[in-house]
């Protein structure tokens, strides 16, 4: 008799670990299909150049500086 209790413990046991263990999955799947949708929808288009991201959030670059050209040899 105390070999059946000891194996119905250990078969209680396990069949509760497994049932966790299906949860724990289901929960990895349906997060992970809710990763995807949400990668798809808020997917990024590729890099923006930093002109297009500053008049996105309504900011201006100041000019860019270019050194004069020596034109005086030309004269």
């Amino acid at each position: 008799m105390s070999e059946y209790r000891h194996f119905s413990q250990a078969g209680e046991t396990l069949a509760h670990k497994l049932y966790c263990d299906c949860l724990y999955y289901l929960c990895l799947l349906n997060s992970q299909r809710m990763a995807q949708i949400l990668h798809v929808k808020y997917k990024g288009v590729g890099e923006r150049s930093i002109e297009e991201v500053a008049g996105l959030v309504g900011f201006k670059l100041p000019k860019q500086y270019q050194e004069p050209s020596d034109d005086t040899s030309k004269r």
